[in-house]
Protein backbone atom coordinates (compact mmCIF):
# COMPACT_ATOMS: atom_id res chain seq x y z
CA UNK A 1 0.00 0.00 0.00
CA UNK A 2 1.60 3.62 -1.02
CA UNK A 3 0.27 6.82 -1.50
CA UNK A 4 -1.27 6.10 -4.71
CA UNK A 5 -3.68 3.54 -3.30
CA UNK A 6 -7.60 4.94 -3.68
CA UNK A 7 -9.36 5.82 -0.04
CA UNK A 8 -12.50 4.49 0.80
CA UNK A 9 -14.94 5.48 -1.36
CA UNK A 10 -17.61 4.63 1.13
CA UNK A 11 -16.63 5.37 4.72
CA UNK A 12 -19.68 5.07 5.87
CA UNK A 13 -19.74 1.47 5.19
CA UNK A 14 -17.39 0.54 7.81
CA UNK A 15 -19.17 1.62 10.77
CA UNK A 16 -16.01 3.76 11.99
CA UNK A 17 -16.54 7.47 12.74
CA UNK A 18 -12.85 8.13 13.59
CA UNK A 19 -12.08 7.04 10.11
CA UNK A 20 -14.79 8.72 8.20
CA UNK A 21 -13.62 11.82 10.18
CA UNK A 22 -10.37 11.42 8.97
CA UNK A 23 -11.36 11.14 5.86
CA UNK A 24 -13.70 14.05 5.97
CA UNK A 25 -10.83 15.94 7.07
CA UNK A 26 -8.30 15.26 4.05
CA UNK A 27 -11.39 16.05 1.72
CA UNK A 28 -11.95 19.72 3.26
CA UNK A 29 -8.29 20.41 3.69
CA UNK A 30 -7.88 19.41 -0.12
CA UNK A 31 -11.07 21.66 -0.65
CA UNK A 32 -10.15 24.90 1.13
CA UNK A 33 -6.07 24.53 -0.07
CA UNK A 34 -7.45 24.31 -3.88
CA UNK A 35 -10.43 27.40 -3.22
CA UNK A 36 -8.03 29.48 -1.43
CA UNK A 37 -4.93 28.78 -2.42
CA UNK A 38 -3.34 27.27 1.53
CA UNK A 39 -0.63 25.17 1.00
CA UNK A 40 -1.03 22.25 3.02
CA UNK A 41 0.63 18.08 3.20
CA UNK A 42 -1.21 15.90 4.83
CA UNK A 43 0.33 12.70 6.47
CA UNK A 44 -1.40 9.47 6.91
CA UNK A 45 0.46 7.79 10.14
CA UNK A 46 -0.04 3.75 10.13
CA UNK A 47 -0.59 3.05 13.86
CA UNK A 48 0.87 4.88 16.18
CA UNK A 49 2.61 3.17 19.38
CA UNK A 50 4.37 3.39 22.43
CA UNK A 51 4.00 5.02 25.79
CA UNK A 52 0.26 6.28 25.94
CA UNK A 53 -0.95 4.30 23.39
CA UNK A 54 -0.43 0.45 24.84
CA UNK A 55 -3.08 -1.23 23.64
CA UNK A 56 -2.71 -3.94 21.30
CA UNK A 57 -3.92 -2.51 17.54
CA UNK A 58 -6.93 -4.43 15.83
CA UNK A 59 -5.68 -5.06 13.12
CA UNK A 60 -3.63 -7.97 15.31
CA UNK A 61 -6.65 -9.39 16.25
CA UNK A 62 -9.84 -8.73 18.86
CA UNK A 63 -10.62 -9.53 22.54
CA UNK A 64 -14.47 -8.79 22.17
CA UNK A 65 -15.53 -12.03 22.90
CA UNK A 66 -13.73 -13.18 26.08
CA UNK A 67 -10.80 -14.65 24.27
CA UNK A 68 -8.54 -12.67 22.00
CA UNK A 69 -9.52 -13.40 18.43
CA UNK A 70 -6.23 -13.72 16.14
CA UNK A 71 -6.78 -11.96 13.05
CA UNK A 72 -3.82 -10.42 11.83
CA UNK A 73 -2.07 -13.84 10.39
CA UNK A 74 0.81 -13.24 8.44
CA UNK A 75 -0.20 -9.74 7.77
CA UNK A 76 2.61 -6.77 8.19
CA UNK A 77 1.16 -4.28 11.01
CA UNK A 78 1.74 -0.78 9.62
CA UNK A 79 3.47 0.25 13.14
CA UNK A 80 4.86 3.89 13.61
CA UNK A 81 6.60 4.62 16.87
CA UNK A 82 5.48 7.52 18.17
CA UNK A 83 8.67 10.00 18.08
CA UNK A 84 9.46 8.22 14.85
CA UNK A 85 5.94 9.79 13.82
CA UNK A 86 6.02 13.06 15.07
CA UNK A 87 9.47 14.24 13.27
CA UNK A 88 7.90 12.66 10.27
CA UNK A 89 5.07 15.36 10.69
CA UNK A 90 7.42 17.88 11.63
CA UNK A 91 9.38 17.54 8.15
CA UNK A 92 6.02 17.61 6.11
CA UNK A 93 5.35 20.92 7.41
CA UNK A 94 8.75 22.14 6.92
CA UNK A 95 10.18 20.93 3.71
CA UNK A 96 9.88 23.12 0.57
CA UNK A 97 8.24 22.03 -2.27
CA UNK A 98 5.79 19.07 -1.27
CA UNK A 99 2.88 21.54 -0.64
CA UNK A 100 -0.28 19.06 -1.80
CA UNK A 101 1.46 15.95 -1.20
CA UNK A 102 0.40 12.99 0.30
CA UNK A 103 2.88 10.82 2.61
CA UNK A 104 2.01 7.30 4.87
CA UNK A 105 3.86 7.19 7.56
CA UNK A 106 5.07 3.59 8.67
CA UNK A 107 8.68 2.76 10.29
CA UNK A 108 10.74 -0.16 8.48
CA UNK A 109 11.45 -4.15 8.84
CA UNK A 110 7.06 -4.22 10.36
CA UNK A 111 7.17 -7.42 11.68
CA UNK A 112 3.84 -9.80 11.14
CA UNK A 113 1.23 -9.56 13.37
CA UNK A 114 1.91 -13.73 14.24
CA UNK A 115 5.77 -11.96 15.36
CA UNK A 116 4.25 -8.86 17.03
CA UNK A 117 1.79 -10.97 19.23
CA UNK A 118 4.82 -13.35 20.16
CA UNK A 119 6.89 -10.81 21.05
CA UNK A 120 3.61 -9.23 23.23
CA UNK A 121 3.05 -12.38 25.25
CA UNK A 122 6.97 -12.52 26.27
CA UNK A 123 7.65 -9.32 26.99
CA UNK A 124 4.59 -7.93 28.77
CA UNK A 125 1.94 -10.84 29.85
CA UNK A 126 0.68 -14.09 28.26
CA UNK A 127 -3.08 -14.80 27.13
CA UNK A 128 -5.17 -17.62 25.47
CA UNK A 129 -5.38 -16.38 21.93
CA UNK A 130 -6.98 -18.35 18.72
CA UNK A 131 -5.81 -17.74 15.16
CA UNK A 132 -8.39 -17.22 12.93
CA UNK A 133 -8.12 -17.65 9.56
CA UNK A 134 -8.28 -15.11 7.20
CA UNK A 135 -11.24 -16.68 4.99
CA UNK A 136 -13.20 -17.61 8.14
CA UNK A 137 -12.50 -14.22 9.30
CA UNK A 138 -13.90 -13.15 5.89
CA UNK A 139 -17.38 -14.84 6.46
CA UNK A 140 -17.69 -13.80 9.88
CA UNK A 141 -17.30 -9.99 8.95
CA UNK A 142 -19.80 -10.84 6.13
CA UNK A 143 -22.31 -12.92 8.47
CA UNK A 144 -22.41 -9.82 10.88
CA UNK A 145 -22.77 -7.40 7.95
CA UNK A 146 -25.98 -9.23 6.73
CA UNK A 147 -27.13 -9.89 10.18
CA UNK A 148 -26.69 -5.94 11.02
CA UNK A 149 -28.66 -5.05 7.73
CA UNK A 150 -31.47 -7.84 8.61
CA UNK A 151 -31.97 -6.42 12.10
CA UNK A 152 -31.53 -2.88 10.91
CA UNK A 153 -28.75 -1.38 12.92
CA UNK A 154 -30.13 -3.44 16.05
CA UNK A 155 -26.51 -5.07 15.69
CA UNK A 156 -24.16 -2.27 15.28
CA UNK A 157 -21.81 -2.82 12.44
CA UNK A 158 -18.58 -3.80 14.01
CA UNK A 159 -17.44 -6.30 11.85
CA UNK A 160 -18.11 -5.77 8.24
CA UNK A 161 -16.19 -6.67 5.12
CA UNK A 162 -15.18 -2.99 4.28
CA UNK A 163 -13.27 -3.21 7.52
CA UNK A 164 -12.09 -6.68 6.83
CA UNK A 165 -10.57 -5.28 3.52
CA UNK A 166 -9.02 -2.27 5.52
CA UNK A 167 -7.67 -4.61 8.72
CA UNK A 168 -7.15 -8.10 8.15
CA UNK A 169 -6.95 -8.34 4.09
CA UNK A 170 -3.25 -9.16 3.23
CA UNK A 171 -1.58 -5.83 2.62
CA UNK A 172 2.08 -4.77 2.27
CA UNK A 173 3.33 -1.68 3.53
CA UNK A 174 5.84 0.83 1.74
CA UNK A 175 7.48 4.21 3.13
CA UNK A 176 9.86 4.90 0.14
CA UNK A 177 8.13 8.17 -1.00
CA UNK A 178 8.41 9.87 2.77
CA UNK A 179 11.82 9.04 2.85
CA UNK A 180 12.92 10.22 -0.72
CA UNK A 181 10.61 13.29 -0.70
CA UNK A 182 10.85 14.81 3.19
CA UNK A 183 14.59 12.72 3.72
CA UNK A 184 12.59 11.19 7.05
CA UNK A 185 14.34 8.30 8.27
CA UNK A 186 12.76 6.46 11.65
CA UNK A 187 15.46 7.87 13.98
CA UNK A 188 14.32 5.08 16.69
CA UNK A 189 15.09 1.67 15.25
CA UNK A 190 12.06 -1.73 15.81
CA UNK A 191 14.17 -3.27 17.97
CA UNK A 192 14.78 0.35 20.68
CA UNK A 193 11.04 1.32 19.80
CA UNK A 194 9.37 -2.21 20.65
CA UNK A 195 11.57 -2.48 24.25
CA UNK A 196 10.54 1.11 24.99
CA UNK A 197 6.65 0.18 24.61
CA UNK A 198 6.59 -2.94 26.12
CA UNK A 199 8.50 -1.57 29.39
CA UNK A 200 5.47 0.76 28.81
CA UNK A 201 2.89 -1.91 28.36
CA UNK A 202 4.56 -3.36 31.69
CA UNK A 203 4.72 -0.38 34.47
CA UNK A 204 0.97 0.06 33.09
CA UNK A 205 -0.13 -3.25 34.11
CA UNK A 206 1.37 -2.44 36.82
CA UNK A 207 -0.74 -0.41 38.09
CA UNK A 208 -3.79 -1.08 36.93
Amino acid sequence: MDESCPVESHPERRGDAYSFAKLKQDELVTEYGKKFGIPYVIVRPGHVYGPGNEGITGRVGVGTFGIFLHLGGSNSIPFTYVDNCAEAIVLAGLRVGVDGEVFNVVDDDLPSSWRFLRLYKKNVRWFRSIYVPRAASYLLCWLWEKYSDWSEGQLPPAFNRAIWHTYWKKTWYTNEKIKSRLGWNPKVPPAEAFDRYFESCRRKAQHA
